[in-house]
């Protein structure tokens, strides 16, 4: 070690480089997060659905009985999909479908904050479906578990660098 240059700090590990947008620990929070949000309004609507039919006649939904099952099923199923990884473009689909929905029928028209009525909310969620859509569920996740992409990680420097997050292992 050369006294006269400054000590290099090591490269930190990718799992707490958390402020990076494609942080894994950062894309699971996302994922868990907005899936449980949409797993409690599914089961609400579950569990009241004879309640809920009723509000989707009021609003004048075709096939208003099948309209508010499918409601159900994407935001319970598609936010169960979301938090545990599992077929993650499917169950984001869902989501996104159901939110895309409630912009149309319910807060279009009350403008785009939420404290009037707004979209703000169920945009930011049909976004966020959107990404996951496009972008997979991340290396922890059931679709990478099924796939065989889950991250590689050397615990040690001194045995190299540590690949991306999102790299395929040699099989």
């Amino acid at each position: 070690m050369d006294p006269t240059k400054p000590a290099e700090r090591p490269e930190p590990h990718p799992l707490f480089k958390a402020g990076q947008s494609d942080s894994p620990i950062t894309l699971t929070a996302l994922r868990v997060g907005v899936g449980s949000i949409m797993v409690v309004h599914g089961w609400l609507k579950l569990t009241d659905a004879a309640a809920w039919k009723d509000q989707v006649v009021q609003l004048g939904m075709p096939a208003p009985e099948l309209t508010a099952w499918l409601a159900i099923a994407g935001e319970l199923l598609g936010g169960a999909g979301l938090v545990v990884g599992l077929l993650t473009p499917l169950a984001g689909l869902g989501v996104l479908a159901t939110m895309i929905t409630a912009i149309a029928t319910v807060h279009l028209g009350h403008g785009l904050l939420a404290k009037d009525g707004g979209y703000e909310y169920p945009l930011t969620i049909a976004l966020v479906a959107a990404f996951f859509i496009m972008r997979g569920a991340g290396p922890y996740s059931i679709d990478a578990l099924l796939s065989g992409r889950r991250p590689r990680v050397h615990p040690d420097p001194r045995e190299g660098s540590t690949p991306p997050m999102h790299t395929t292992p040699p099989r």
